[in-house]
């Protein structure tokens, strides 16, 4: 172990802080930040009394000197303020108390009960079962302090105490003995002593206990945040002001994204935009991180996110292997940190680092594509000697390509001193000198008001106080700054064939351009097709996945390129009759996987055999011209095209090698004969495996999600009253002066607010939303929290769809905390030739129209090869209603002739009609009157989960649709009821066709 150091000195005040501690020493500063993080013990809750007593003996001998432990307390008063509502004594003039400990001063306390938690959004209660099963059983609720009786209860409770107590000191020791470096040591205790710690309390107590336990309250009394909530907030703060630094909110952004993403010809330019985009937001991450802190970062939440772990891998702190976690673009394209600095130009400094990061992370992708893709292909030709002089200009386009947005915010020193009401007043004029909006004004004077009053109290306010209102300003200010983007000027030439944007590689001249892309095609024809030009930008998308696992911070950490290459690919997931898909069948002719199946395997062996063989054919085809590397054609037998798969993609030998990637024409291939017999024996082999199988699937779907009014979630707009927030037993203790405004006054949002709720997107992202895509066969493009974007076979869509939407709005799944909030979705499913940008951009625009028309809803497209379209925006239930009739068409026991009946009478329908139409189609076309009138049933119900577009009142009618409460009650006063109901019964029978096809595989 290292020498640690211990600050001593007296301090006389914030503002005359003794020079050793104001010229702090690195090492001093994180050691300072441990103290800082572990002033309070993770049992807090279990007993006040000790508690201060407990942190020291778990810091041993890193505790901090009673000077310092001054500082750490101003730190530890000013997150408290922040993030909680103080009410710490009853009306009768009692302090509140809330902890495990039931012995207590009955003449100073007042007991309320045990601790609970509450989800800090919903306000959700969660109760602590197991951990008091493992305490002393009582009769008692609580004992006096003079109490006869009580011994046997306080040795059992102190027993159980102490053994937890040395759990803490011993996980803390394993960390202090680890590591010599004192910034390593605070990185790794704030990373993975909670994950630790809950380890060694399962080996002591049980599971269900440690989860338990790594989630008590900070504060018993207003228990929305964890104490680990707590002391990253108390870290952060104190070592944002120390050595006399001025706190500062910082908000980054990265942008454009979306075309960046969008410019893609296949799945993995999908993918490798995503992630690339993710790893650009978090290197600006990494440098705040390892400049202050982990704690300073407020959202995304870091503490469990891959790549944050796979960071510390890269600096030898902590070991990392999960590869496949950092495989899923799981970091939003920007953060929100608190810092500290000493002025304006510290300020910049950190807005050109952040910078310089990126664009050195950039600048290395660029030389890597430069140096091994280009000059490799070009080695020793005139078009090198052309580009040579060029590569400033592409790598230039590349680095100027985002707009990189650092906004910041000063914490202000607002005047505090006075009495406790002068204090106040004096906060509140502040608010009232920044002439804001009347509304945002009533807000937070109201909040202070409320704080103000609580006369039990006497907690002061701090500046932290208004942390709500500096967000609220701070997001304004970004969305404002991040719009200045300039786009450099570029020399004249031809464009890239993928974005059409950007100078493409060699595009001075047409001549040039095709001579510097041929050559790289021949050498990387797996990359790129023969056609493709592609801009610097474009290119090391491209390439992205081949360099990726070389780049600093994901090297030795194992694959993180998915398999899936293209979106046929993800169309061919899907589950055939036999349960076997048909990417399972192009992976074992490319001998990556075995079949169980004995009727089916001679069957495909013969297949296996008369691809391989043709594959072997071309390979000497090629090889007998040397345009290809000799390593590239071996693969081939491998890295074949699944699109061979697809009968209409072997008509002739020239569409052959087109589907392989290659262009007989230029290779002068077009008049090679004696093929046709192996392209009519393939044929024929697939078609006996078509029999069994049938064809494989053509159409794939597009899933994008995005949470509903996250803006207003995260500037605190969506939380509720400030009683959902407080102990379920406060209430009824207080005045009732005290308890409307808990009723009225709406809780503000605070960093511990914001950290549980990016905390509860990291668990939905990285926690669920791959199980749920892997489960449903799918290929997860990106899912950075509240956005996601999933591939995914047609038969798996809907449940994906429907079990993530359920997932998201969840509060609690045990005890990991979810979002607890609604979302809305797109989903088409299109051919998988049709352009890929274009499908995400239609894509786009359903997830827009289920925002617009009422937002928690999926719109639903089909987009056919031959230009048909079908769609409908519903309630995620209605899915199931929709599915229901649709499994009664694809089952036959209803004609799937009653969607056409009913689709001509769809715009002259009456409300009074309706029913007696659907009653009448469905006894004409069902096997059974059971059947029909199940079918009228679910019609009846599914219908009215419809939403609806109309000039006006869009907004009022969808609500009611979307509440799914007195929608007939409005529609029988509403003067258009009519035009509703014809919209919602076309809409509903528009989702069966869409759910008939794909059930039964009919979209091809």
């Amino acid at each position: 172990m290292g020498q640690y150091f211990r600050v001593s000195g007296k301090y006389r005040g914030r503002e005359n802080l003794p020079r050793e501690v104001n010229k702090m020493a690195d090492n001093e500063f994180w050691l300072n930040k441990i103290r800082a993080f572990f002033h309070d013990p993770p049992d807090k809750s279990f007993e006040l009394k000790t508690h201060e007593r407990r942190a020291s003996f778990i810091l041993g001998e890193l505790k901090p000197s009673k000077s310092l432990k001054r500082i750490i307390k101003n730190a530890d008063i000013q997150a408290s303020s922040l993030q909680r509502v103080d009410l710490e004594k009853s009306i009768h003039k009692k302090e509140l108390k809330s902890t495990f400990d039931r012995i207590h001063n009955t003449e100073k306390y007042e007991y309320i009960g045990q601790p609970i938690i509450r989800h800090p959004v919903t306000g959700e209660i969660k109760e602590y079962g197991t951990i008091l099963a493992n305490l002393p059983q009582t009769q008692r609720e609580v004992y006096d302090v003079d109490d006869e009786g009580k011994e046997d209860y306080e040795e059992q409770f102190q027993e159980i105490l102490s053994r937890i107590l040395k759990i803490e000191k011993k996980v803390f020791d394993d960390f202090k003995n680890r590591y010599s470096d004192p910034k390593d040591l605070y990185i790794s205790l704030w990373a993975f002593y909670a994950e630790k710690l809950k380890e060694a309390l399962e080996e002591e107590f049980s599971a269900s206990f440690a989860e338990e336990f790594v989630n008590l309250p900070a504060y018993t009394l207003s228990p929305d945040h964890t104490l680990f909530d707590h002391a990253d907030a108390t870290s952060a703060i104190f070592g944002a002001e120390i050595d006399g630094k001025k706190p500062v909110l910082v908000l980054f952004k990265i942008s454009p994204v979306q075309k960046f993403i969008a410019d893609a010809r296949k799945e993995k330019d999908l993918w490798a935009a995503s992630h690339m985009l993710s790893t650009l937001t978090f290197k600006a991450i990494s440098f705040i991180a390892d400049k202050f802190g982990p704690d300073v970062v407020i959202y995304p939440h870091l503490r469990g996110n891959p790549f944050f772990h796979a960071w510390l891998h890269s600096k030898k702190i902590w070991e990392f292997s999960d590869s496949h976690s950092l495989k899923i673009a799981s970091v939003p394209n920007k953060f929100l940190a608190l810092v500290g600095v000493s002025d304006e130009k510290e300020l910049n400094n950190l807005r050109e680092g952040i910078r310089n990061e990126i664009e050195s992370f950039l600048a290395d992708l660029f030389d890597k594509l430069w140096n091994e893709v280009i000059v490799g292909a070009l080695e020793h030709s005139d078009a090198l000697k052309h580009l040579g002089d060029k590569k400033e200009i592409h790598k230039e386009i590349l680095l100027k390509r985002f707009t990189l947005t650092l906004s910041s915010l000063k914490i202000h020193d607002v005047d505090v001193s006075g009495s406790k009401e002068e204090a106040y007043e004096k906060v509140k004029d502040f608010v009232r000198s920044l002439g804001l909006p009347n509304a945002i004004e009533s807000k937070y004077l109201q909040w202070l008001d409320m704080l103000g009053s609580v006369e039990a109290s006497n907690n002061r306010p701090t500046k932290y106080d208004l942390y709500s209102l500096y967000y609220e300003i701070l997001t304004v200010l970004n969305a404002i700054e991040s719009t200045h983007f300039d786009k450099p000027a570029e020399p004249a030439g031809y464009k890239c064939t993928l974005c059409g944007e950007h100078l493409a590689i060699g595009g001075e001249s047409r001549e040039m351009m095709e001579n510097v892309w041929g050559k790289i095609h021949k050498r990387w024809p797996s990359h790129l097709r023969s056609n493709e030009r592609l801009c610097a930008v474009c290119a090391v998308k491209r390439f992205y996945p081949k360099f990726i696992e070389t780049l600093d911070i994901f090297e030795g950490v194992g694959k993180v390129v998915p398999d899936i290459e293209s979106v046929s690919e993800v169309a061919m997931c899907r589950r055939t009759k036999h349960g076997i898909t048909w990417k399972e069948v192009y992976d074992y002719l490319r001998g990556l996987k075995n079949v169980d199946d004995e009727k089916l395997l001679g069957k495909l062996e013969n297949l296996k055999h008369s691809v391989q063989t043709l594959i072997n054919n071309v390979k000497s085809e090629l090889k007998s011209r040397k345009v290809y590397p000799e390593e590239f054609l071996e693969g081939l037998n491998r890295n074949f095209s699944n699109e061979i798969l697809y009968s209409e993609r072997l008509r002739d030998f020239n569409t052959l090698l087109d589907t392989l990637g290659f262009d007989a024409a230029k290779l002068g291939l077009d008049d090679v004969k004696n093929y046709e017999t192996m392209i009519s024996e393939l044929r024929e082999r697939l078609s006996e495996v078509y029999k069994m199988l049938g064809e494989p699937p053509k159409y794939y779907a597009i899933l994008m999600m995005d949470g509903d009014e996250m803006g207003k979630l995260l500037s605190g707009e969506k939380l509720k009253t400030a009683e959902h927030y407080l102990h379920s037993a406060i209430l009824e203790r207080v005045s009732d002066a005290l308890r409307v405004k808990a009723k009225t006054v709406r809780r503000l949002i605070t960093p511990a607010a914001h950290s549980s709720i990016s905390r509860a997107l990291k668990n939905f992202s990285v926690n669920h939303v791959p199980d749920v895509v892997r489960k449903g066969n799918g290929t997860l493009i990106y899912s950075g929290g509240d956005d996601v974007l999933v591939l995914l076979p047609v038969d798996t869509a809907f449940d994906v769809a429907t079990e993530l939407a359920m997932t998201f709005s969840t509060s609690w799944n045990g005890w990991e905390m979810l979002p607890g909030n609604k979302l809305s979705a797109g989903l088409l499913i299109v051919h998988y030739k049709h352009p890929l940008y274009d499908a995400l951009e239609k894509t786009r625009e359903l997830l827009q129209k289920a925002k617009k028309l009422g937002r928690n809803a999926i719109a639903v497209g089909l987009l056919k090869r031959s230009g048909s379209y079908y769609e409908s925006v519903v309630n995620f239930e209605t899915l199931e209603d929709a599915k229901a009739v649709a499994n009664l068409l694809v089952k036959e026991q209803v004609s799937p002739r009653i969607i056409y009946e009913l689709l001509n009478f769809a715009d002259v329908i009456s409300k009074e009609f309706l029913h007696q139409l659907v009653k009448y189609e469905a006894v004409r076309h069902s096997i059974d009157k059971n059947l029909a009138e199940e079918f009228q049933s679910v019609f009846a119900r599914g219908h009215q989960g419809v939403r609806v577009e109309l000039e006006g009142n869009d907004e009022e009618i969808n609500k009611y649709i979307s509440d799914g409460a007195n929608l007939e009650t409005f529609l029988d006063k509403y003067e258009k009821a009519v035009d509703v109901i014809r919209k919602q019964v076309r809409g509903f029978l528009n989702l069966v066709k869409i759910l008939y096809e794909s059930i039964r595989g009919g979209a091809k």
